[in-house]
């Protein structure tokens, strides 16, 4: 299984035999990270003084000053409540691996290259509402580096 997101907000859907078809590029390997200063705190799966050495623990996961602008940027937000993702979209194609019935069965693209070149997609999310699977981490920020 691989992730392949819907890039058309970026990409031109219409592809060089002027079919419309989903976009080329896909999220190479995205990342999802806590920023909370101790993500491992009151875990289930561990004792009372497992939980208390964690908890009483001096390490400083990720320095206050380099996610401060994120804390700011969102002051309704507990900072220890978020997460940030990253994904790069460049050369990985989500018709990899089809064969061209597929490719033409599924409408997707049948570029070569990403149009509009490669990029990063920078999010700030917030965890889903409900341990509902169904439930969706929701994007509060979101910023894109053109590479």
């Amino acid at each position: 299984e691989k992730v392949c997101l819907d890039t058309s907000s970026w990409e031109e859907t219409k592809d060089n035999d002027g079919v419309e078809r989903w976009p080329f590029t896909d999220g190479h390997n995205p990342s999802v990270v806590s920023l909370a200063s101790n993500p491992y705190v009151m875990s289930t799966n561990q004792d009372e003084a497992t939980n208390n050495a964690i908890n009483s623990s001096t390490h400083m996961r990720l320095d206050p000053k380099h996610i401060e602008p994120i804390a700011k940027s969102l002051p309704d937000y507990s900072i220890d409540s978020l997460y940030l993702s990253v994904s790069i979209f460049g050369s990985g194609q989500c018709r990899f691996g089809m064969s061209d019935q597929d490719v033409e069965s599924y409408k997707f693209s049948t570029k070569d290259e990403p149009p509009g070149g490669k990029r990063t997609v920078i999010a700030v999310l917030s965890p889903p509402k409900t341990n509902d699977d169904q439930d969706s981490f929701e994007t509060l920020t979101q910023t894109t580096l053109l590479l």
